[in-house]
């Protein structure tokens, strides 16, 4: 692949902010070629034919932007209720295409946890991730143009491990298929299905314990939904682009953007932070209202996108900025609170003998673990994110006499990284 790619978009747009508050009385052209000559050596970029294609143009755009002259903002921005926006009597908001990767990635799981009563086909898991050869139920998605797999590490922060990432949910849906084929009962060394007490619960897990259908949603929500979110949509070379309502009859590039960040957030423009309110709110929209109540997650992420939104409107892109900011941070506290609470979950149920529970969230907490390489501060790097999932996998994995320790051994670990309290670390949300 050439030389490792390590730059990050969010932080060098935000360092050119603050030089080119200093250099802003040259012109446009002269702060750019400044900040560029005293930022680049700070970010380790290393250039070859093949970063080139891709680094020099968002380098041009962000360090031009930051440089350009803003209109001033005004001094307080209006919050909608909910996520609707008008003009003229119509609306501008739109994220049918997240909406429908959404519902892909629902049928995706069905499937896969379809094994647990039968053989599931290889080629029929990857034509619904590739969307090839009409494989949804809702024809509405087969004739989408849209897929999993081309949003699968696709920001220019990580579309160099794009190809590995591909491959590593590709090798997920092989074993289950070939686990689904096998029909045995799952133990340790030995992939299959493994059952509650009553029989009321079964899963289709890996020789190591480790539950198919989960290690593939949670990690899709990160590799797609959150990397699409706050590594593309939210990031100045998606934000900083038209923004002329005059222009277009429904919304600007700006405004659908930031929609389509909005859209791998929930998919109702009247989310619902009442816990009680039964609603479809969307795979991270609903983990974080599982956080609502110690945390004010749903909350806050809806807030910053509804106020964020309205402030493209008002052309106040201070305040876009820094709600895109707060939308970043609050989904990293949710990936890492869930993938803690889940390994603390698990954690219990194994103590109380309760194995196929156990190891259902013992498999959610790896999947969040696996997204936490996507959080927008890159705190967690791809390597750290391997290495605490091998801690819990390799070998017998789960199914491991010392499989206690390897779990507390990785939450303190993450907790260290991540600078978290004991109660995170110790929580269950």
């Amino acid at each position: 692949m050439g030389s490792k790619f390590t730059f990050n978009i969010r932080k060098f747009y935000r360092e050119t902010l603050a030089l080119s508050a200093v250099l802003k009385k040259f012109n446009t052209m002269t702060c750019a070629i400044l900040i560029s000559t005293l930022l680049l050596p700070l970010f380790r970029i290393s250039l070859n034919h093949n970063t080139m294609r891709y680094t020099l143009p968002v380098l041009a755009v962000l360090t031009l932007a930051a440089c350009s002259k803003e209109e001033d903002p005004k001094s307080k921005t209006a919050v909608p209720s909910t996520y609707s926006f008008e003009r003229n009597g119509e609306s501008t908001v739109s994220f049918n295409g997240q909406i429908q990767r959404q519902a892909m990635l629902g049928e995706l799981s069905n499937a896969v946890k379809a094994g647990t009563e039968g053989t599931i086909n290889y080629q029929d898991l990857v034509d619904m991730y590739e969307n090839a050869n009409n494989p949804f139920s809702d024809a509405e998605l087969n004739a989408s143009g849209k897929s999993l797999s081309t949003k699968t590490s696709a920001s220019a922060t990580h579309v160099f491990d794009q190809g590995t990432s591909i491959n590593f949910f590709k090798t997920i849906l092989q074993a289950a298929a070939d686990a689904s084929a096998a029909g045995s009962q799952a133990s340790d060394g030995v992939a299959g299905v493994i059952s509650n007490g009553d029989g009321s619960r079964k899963y289709l897990v890996a020789e190591n314990g480790l539950e198919y259908a989960q290690i593939l949603q949670k990690g899709m929500m990160g590799a797609v939904f959150m990397d699409q979110m706050v590594n593309n949509y939210l990031t100045p070379l998606k934000l900083n682009v038209d923004n002329d309502a005059s222009a277009v009859e429904s919304y600007t590039a700006m405004e659908h953007h930031w929609d389509e960040a909005y859209g791998y957030f929930s998919i109702v423009q009247d989310y619902n932070v009442d816990p009680s309110v039964s609603q479809s709110r969307g795979y991270w929209g609903g983990y974080l209202l599982e956080l609502e109540e110690s945390f004010n997650l749903a909350s806050d992420v809806y807030l910053a996108f509804r106020t964020g939104r309205q402030a493209i409107v008002e052309k106040n892109y201070s305040v876009r900025d820094a709600q895109a900011d707060i939308i970043a941070e609050k989904m990293e506290m949710a990936c890492y609170i869930k993938a803690l609470s889940y390994l603390n979950k698990g954690a219990a149920r194994l103590n109380t003998g309760e194995a196929a529970v156990g190891f259902h969230a013992l498999s959610e907490g790896v999947g969040f673990i696996y997204s936490l390489r996507f959080i927008a501060s890159e705190s967690v790097t791809a390597a750290q994110s391997d290495a605490w999932i091998a801690t819990l996998t390799d070998g017998s994995g789960f199914w491991s006499g010392d499989i206690q320790t390897r779990i507390e051994s990785v939450k303190t670990s993450m907790g260290n990284t991540l600078g978290l309290s004991e109660d995170i670390v110790n929580g269950t949300y």
